[in-house]
């Protein structure tokens, strides 16, 4: 092995043999180098150098990967900018734009490389490209007056988007929404009326229905002019309307993972993987909004609403009955409204009936979350049906072990350690078993971050971006909310 004076004497010779331009030169001596250390992050990323020199651009990107993958963080993110220019040279700026985030954490992405990788979207007329990559320009150094103002011509370029937004969504979209909105020119309607339909669909390309309704059993019947998306919340997935809808003319049907809720609605649909394309995307936790808490096992339990049947607070009560029997004191916080008044007045008559005033209290809508879950080490849950149990994963992104009623589908996203059927289940979860909050933090963190459903969802709509329908006629009256028929 090469003592560490050689290695100086080395990396002299490769510098000056670069820099007067002798590139095969310091390459076979990079190489020679590399025989013996081939995990040497150092001259893995000069010889990515070199070769992006010598316009291998294919040789330079795997060792430029190699040294990125042996080198330490700060070093890391020059092998990677390397790359970066290296995919920009081999006119791949999509390769070069997933290398962004990494640059971003590392405080290595210049705007400049940002912005010709743009200019190398649009060089190969991908509007959707260069404006991915000018908002990670602008988000390296937001003060730029040119990207801003590039960003808001590309955007009129790109399909419009209307989405139709029952009031009762809004939580569940309000994120989504914005995202979309930096992307495209975008509208948001708030009624399932036929003219608030008939507006939304005479203005836009594309057509978000959240979730499965009147209005887009209505959409799907009229003459194929838009591209059409259906993300599918609980509601819908059980509604009539499902078996009302013309799936084929429906591009693409967004919902979470829950086998037991899609196995349902294949029953009432039984041919609707033929008829539209089904994008299985979590929601995502704001992972940055829902900080991590390294706290110990204690005995503070959170319960997050709404409180109404399906919630199934009442169940929950007497779980947690038994377990002041079985293992002493604990306290139960409900956060959230109740939606139904005799739910409500049921409660809290059972409440003050079983003597459990002191150790359970009633605290209303949060609207600093991540604070209230602060103090709280458990999340419970009796809820008899969900599509995804996104309140119990936000608070296990803040370190509280979940502990939740066996729903259908519950196991398409927690560990069925996780999940209780008795009283007796749910006690054992909280008095005897492991407290791990890092683990829990992590299954959030692997599966369910906003990050990932955002970039689904961005994907889902390039795609649909490349295959435009051509409008025929003046479309729906916006007006009078007629419809032509196919």
């Amino acid at each position: 092995m090469a003592d560490a004076s050689s290695d100086r004497t080395a990396d002299r010779l490769v510098a000056r043999l670069v820099e007067d331009g002798q590139y095969e030169a310091a390459l076979s001596a990079v190489q020679k180098h590399l025989f013996d250390a081939p995990h040497d992050g150092e001259a893995l990323n000069e010889a990515g150098v070199i070769l992006h020199a010598l316009g291998h651009f294919e040789e330079a990107a795997e060792h430029l990967k190699r040294a990125v993958a042996n080198l330490d963080s700060a070093r890391a993110a020059e092998a990677m900018a390397n790359l970066a220019e290296v995919y920009l040279s081999a006119r791949r700026p999509g390769d070069a734009e997933a290398l962004f985030d990494g640059l971003a954490r590392s405080g290595a992405l210049s705007p400049d490389l940002a912005n010709r990788t743009a200019n190398c979207f649009l060089e190969l007329k991908d509007t959707a490209g260069a404006v991915e990559a000018l908002l990670h320009s602008l988000n390296a150094c937001p003060s730029q007056p040119v990207p801003a103002g590039v960003v808001e011509k590309l955007r009129a370029l790109r399909p419009k988007v209307g989405i139709l937004q029952p009031g009762r969504s809004g939580k569940a979209l309000a994120c989504v929404q914005e995202y979309l909105a930096r992307r495209f020119e975008v509208r948001v309607f708030h009624n399932d009326g036929t003219k608030e339909l008939a507006r939304m669909l005479h203005g836009c390309d594309i057509a978000w229905f959240e979730d499965c309704s009147p209005a887009l059993a209505i959409a799907s019947k009229a003459a194929k002019r838009w591209r059409i998306i259906c993300r599918l919340r609980l509601e819908g997935a059980y509604s009539p309307w499902v078996e009302q809808v013309r799936w084929e003319n429906v591009d693409v049907l967004i919902a979470p993972p829950n086998q037991a809720v899609l196995g349902y609605l294949r029953q009432r649909v039984p041919d609707l993987a033929g008829r539209t394309h089904l994008a299985l995307v979590p929601d995502g936790v704001d992972t940055a909004r829902f900080a991590f808490s390294a706290r110990q096992r204690g005995r503070n339990l959170a319960c997050i609403g709404p409180l109404d049947m399906r919630h199934n607070p009442m169940f929950l009560l007497q779980c947690f009955r038994r377990l002041l029997e079985a293992h002493g004191p604990y306290h139960l916080a409900f956060a959230g409204m109740f939606t139904d008044d005799k739910v409500e007045y049921y409660l809290k008559n059972m409440v003050a009936h079983m003597g459990l005033s002191s150790v359970v209290s009633f605290e209303g809508f949060q609207e600093d979350l991540p604070a209230w879950l602060a103090d709280k080490h458990y999340v419970v849950s009796a809820e008899v049906a969900a599509i995804q149990p996104t309140s119990v994963l936000e608070a296990m992104a803040c370190g509280l072990r979940p502990v939740v009623h066996h729903f259908p589908g519950a196991e398409d996203f927690l560990d069925r350690r996780h999940l209780f059927a008795t009283p007796e289940e749910f006690c054992r979860q909280i008095a005897e078993e492991s407290y791990a909050p890092a683990k829990y933090r992590d299954m959030v963190t692997e599966r369910f971050t906003l990050k990932d459903q955002l970039g689904a969802i961005s994907g889902i709509l390039r795609e649909l971006e490349k295959a435009p329908l051509l409008k025929a006629g003046p479309g729906p009256s916006a007006q009078t909310g007629a419809f032509v028929r196919e």
